[in-house]
């Protein structure tokens, strides 16, 4: 049976939110985002000689082109290769993560504003780790879970990168509300710019005079702050945050091209 290994993980910054985390100059994270992390991660997760057609990159794949490939033998072999050099790619771009934040310098004073960027930097990144890890998931688990999940039509225009990460989310058990909230933020890529700027700049604001008046690192929203209109959920949905019923923010991702 013949795999297809020829695949380059663009990883792309999650759309609409994470770009204000900068770290200080002539850190290997200066001003380019998850999107920068990634390519220069892994340019290239694996290659083989083996010959099979590519017609889209990995990031512009989507449910169409799953369902197509599952209709032949060598399709089939084609999906599990791909899911193979996701899992592979994760792995690496773990370990890029991991050794950013262990060459990171701690943060002495997390009151004092002027360490607010540093500290954002290593939650987005820490964050992000635990993100991406496939870690303790199957290539059979991911198959079955992508297989079911285009079997809504409705999901069709998702892009297999993000369809991987929908089922990491309900194999590990996630908030059922989140889960519904993730798939409604990719079904709406791509977004409108200037719309995600304009969400991003309001959200930025409201969190920069939150953590200045608290003189701590703290900019959650809370579902009082969506009753009383601080945010809207549109507002936070372009910015790529979902406020759960505990009021934990939680990142919505995108990492394919829409």
């Amino acid at each position: 049976m013949l795999i297809d290994m020829r695949y380059i993980f663009l990883g792309v910054l999650p759309c609409g939110f994470g770009t204000q985390y900068y770290s200080e100059a002539g850190n290997i994270m200066c001003k380019i985002g998850i999107r920068g992390i990634f390519l220069i991660s892994i340019a290239v997760l694996l290659i083989s000689n083996f010959s099979y057609p590519q017609i889209k990159d990995l990031s512009s794949r989507d449910g169409t082109d799953w369902l197509e490939n599952n209709s032949f033998s060598e399709g089939k072999a084609h999906n599990l290769g791909l899911i193979a050099g996701i899992i592979e790619g994760t792995s690496l771009i773990h370990d890029a993560l991991d050794t950013y934040l262990k060459m990171s310098r701690p943060v002495e004073d997390i009151t004092n504003p002027t360490n607010f960027d540093h500290i954002a930097t290593i939650d987005y990144v820490r964050g992000t780790l635990q993100d991406v890890s496939l870690f303790d998931i199957t290539i059979g688990q991911i198959k079955d879970g992508i297989d079911a999940f285009y079997q809504d039509f409705g999901n069709r225009r998702i892009k297999i990168i993000d369809a991987v990460y929908v089922i990491k989310m309900q194999i590990e058990g996630k908030d059922p509300d989140w889960i519904q909230m993730q798939i409604r933020y990719l079904r709406m890529q791509p977004l409108s710019t200037k719309a995600m700027g304009e969400a991003t700049t309001k959200i930025l604001e409201i969190q920069k005079k939150r953590r200045i008046e608290k003189k701590i690192y703290s900019g959650d929203f809370t579902n009082e702050d969506l009753k009383n209109g601080v945010v809207t959920e549109q507002d936070l949905l372009y910015g790529g945050i979902f406020v759960d019923k505990n009021n934990v923010n939680r990142r919505l991702f995108c990492y394919g091209t829409y």
